[in-house]
């Protein structure tokens, strides 16, 4: 995924996504980051990015802030998707992608 245009810096000599990532989360007007493994290259992107969004096998971007879930929530969606079988009284799993 890549977020064509809309930069607001490029940064070079960037490892990895994750700390691309994280320079867009210290930026105050970061939204979006896109990350160019190869060439190691990180581009800090405005909110309006978005709506640019296109694929590419060779970009890893994405939200300056990636959302947390605690331990509980996770289990709940989890369980969320726990079957009843009402002939042998149990639950039977079921497994379902968000």
């Amino acid at each position: 995924m890549e977020y064509p245009g809309h930069d607001i810096l490029r940064a070079y000599g960037v490892a990895t996504a994750g700390k691309c990532q994280a320079l867009c989360a210290a930026h105050s007007g970061c939204a979006y980051f896109s990350h160019y493994g190869e060439r190691r290259w990180c581009h800090l992107k405005r909110p309006e990015a978005v709506a640019n969004r296109a694929v590419s096998e060779r970009h890893v971007s994405g939200p300056a802030r990636c959302q947390e879930y605690s331990a509980g929530a996770v289990l709940k969606k989890i369980f969320q998707f726990q079957l009843w079988n009402t002939q042998e009284n149990q639950f039977v799993p079921h497994i379902r992608l968000l």
